[in-house]
């Protein structure tokens, strides 16, 4: 009778225990699939960016030529 109460605190702690790793491996799960988000975000930002830029570049050396043939 008293083995029956120590192993009802036992499979309690167990189940609380197995509850908090299966939380904590969905909380990493969640995680990993947000950082996935934020990368791919920011890459596409980052070439949005790099396009503008080599537009600028681009229109700059056409001016310069322009006026190099104008002179």
């Amino acid at each position: 009778g008293q083995v029956l109460v120590l192993g009802l605190f036992v499979v309690v702690g167990l189940f609380m225990v197995a509850m908090t790793v299966a939380n904590v491996g969905m909380m990493v799960a969640e995680k990993i699939h947000l950082q996935d988000t934020v990368d791919a975000s920011a890459y596409s930002a980052a070439v949005v960016e790099a396009r503008y830029m080599n537009l600028s570049a681009y229109i700059n050396r056409a001016m310069v030529a322009n006026y190099d043939s104008m002179a």
